[in-house]
């Protein structure tokens, strides 16, 4: 409960934030692509990390193969839905997002794989390290923004410190539970197959 606290209030503490850094102008775009980018994290990601959690949990023996799986399912997924992200957005924005700008804000669904992590303790009921990833991950995030409007300011610098902020965050979580579970990204067909199974049918809810 407390991590899904922290997921819902720093998107809002950021926004406030935000509208009170940036233009109108700049304000308006960033609602725009966060909330566009939303839609193909719900179909790329959300319903992947559900999917990993109940898989886990019903086969602890296969946890570390089903996790590796999953990471690298989850990467290749976030990959193309950016890339679906950054072709539609100049007719769904009727031109009012730049290409480069979409580019940088995608890397955001791309860099945020600490999440398969806590998919992971999740299934194990491990609380205290979904607490922990996801205060990690809102303390990197919040800073990135934060020193990104002091330094340069503009939506570049601003998404641009939100990819590197989930790069670091992901990297703090893999060394963290290296001791559980090295990060490595594994193609296997199978698993893949009964993982896009179980999610499509959430992702299209």
């Amino acid at each position: 409960m407390l991590a899904q606290g922290i997921d819902k209030v720093l998107p809002v503490v950021i926004l406030l934030y935000l509208a009170r850094s940036l233009g109108a102008g700049e304000f308006g775009i960033y609602s725009f692509v966060i909330a566009y980018l939303a839609f193909f994290q719900i179909a790329a990601e959300y319903s992947l990390d559900t999917v990993l959690v109940r898989t886990m949990s019903q086969r602890p023996g296969e946890r570390v193969a089903i996790f590796q799986a999953g990471l690298a399912l989850k990467a290749t997924a976030a990959v193309l839905a950016a890339v679906l992200a950054c072709v539609l957005v100049g007719a769904v924005s009727g031109g009012q997002v730049p290409l480069g700008l979409m580019v940088l804000a995608s890397l955001s669904m791309v860099t945020g794989m600490g999440a398969a992590y806590r998919s992971l303790f999740r299934s194990t009921l491990e609380i205290r390290w979904v607490f922990a990833i996801a205060l990690v991950r809102a303390v990197l995030l919040a800073s990135a923004v934060v020193v990104a409007v002091a330094l340069v300011p503009g939506l570049h610098a601003i998404f641009a410190a939100m990819a590197i902020a989930n790069v670091c965050a992901f990297v703090a979580i893999a060394v963290a539970a290296s001791s559980r579970v090295g990060p490595a990204a594994v193609v296997d067909r199978a698993l893949w197959t009964e993982l896009i199974r179980g999610a499509l049918p959430l992702a299209g809810n």
